[in-house]
């Protein structure tokens, strides 16, 4: 089968959901963060898609990097976030390596991601999330998860949003990061 994040079999294998397949490979000393296309981790791969069961077995690693960017400059999380992979984003945001703000290489994050895709049910998840913040913006600073959503047509998302933001419940952005990793800055 093609994979689009082929191009390392622990990826594909991640991907296809193949959990007895992953547990081989690394147990066959398989890097847990090697590099497919797009410079995908298994992580990523498995989260893009889905798959809970590959997503818990990494998680279990601890080895597994969880906040680093792809060549997309997304993390896991933002990755399952635009998917709409509302069980993969909990086991994810459960891991206390995971941080929901990390910040993109442009700037975006996991919400930014479920907003602008409509993915509302992972969008109500990441606010129950403490210290939560809609302060990014993408790089070109016009975008955050508020205007993304409403420029997509997910009006709903967007007034949802605002009214969060009004309550004062968010993170100032000053204290959100960047990922260091893979070409990530620190404000």
């Amino acid at each position: 089968m093609f994979n689009i994040f082929g191009s390392s079999k622990l990826c594909d294998l991640a991907e296809d959901g193949d959990l007895e397949g992953v547990k081989r490979a690394i147990a066959n000393g398989k890097d847990v963060n090697e590099r497919g296309m797009l410079k995908m981790t298994p992580l990523m791969a498995a989260a893009a898609k889905g798959r809970e069961d590959v997503v818990k077995y990494l998680l279990s690693l601890p080895e597994t990097d969880v906040d680093t960017l792809n060549a997309g400059g997304t993390t896991a999380l933002m990755t399952a976030a635009r998917g709409g992979h509302l069980g993969t984003v909990k086991i994810l945001l459960a891991d206390p390596r995971c941080d929901v703000n990390t910040l993109g290489r442009w700037g975006g994050t996991a919400l930014m991601n479920a907003a602008g895709f409509g993915r509302k049910d992972v969008v109500e998840e990441l606010l129950k999330v403490a210290g939560i913040s809609l302060a990014a913006t993408y790089t070109d600073s016009k975008h955050s998860p508020i205007t993304i959503a409403r420029q997509n047509g997910f009006e709903d998302i967007a007034t949802r949003l605002e009214k969060f933001e009004a309550a004062g419940a968010q993170k100032p952005q000053a204290q959100q990061r960047r990922n260091p990793k893979n070409g990530g800055m620190r404000p």
